[in-house]
């Protein structure tokens, strides 16, 4: 059962559809992955975008809980 099943009260026999911030549908978490970073670009990429957005970030509790 996925975390997401188990926080929707679903049983773990319903199918689940994952989704990406952008609203993307993936059957698992790790299809989502192989499409988010699949190969060295795509991965510097994903990691550049996290980085970029962290430090636009505050450098305090309320930057990073908000």
């Amino acid at each position: 059962m996925t975390a997401s099943a188990r926080r929707n009260g679903r049983k773990a026999n319903q199918e689940d559809e994952e989704a990406d911030s952008d609203d993307g549908k993936y059957a698992s978490v790790s299809e989502l992955w192989k499409a988010e970073v699949n190969g060295t670009a795509q991965r510097r990429s994903w990691y550049a975008k996290g980085t970029s957005y962290w430090q636009q970030q505050e450098a305090s509790i309320n930057g990073v809980l908000g």
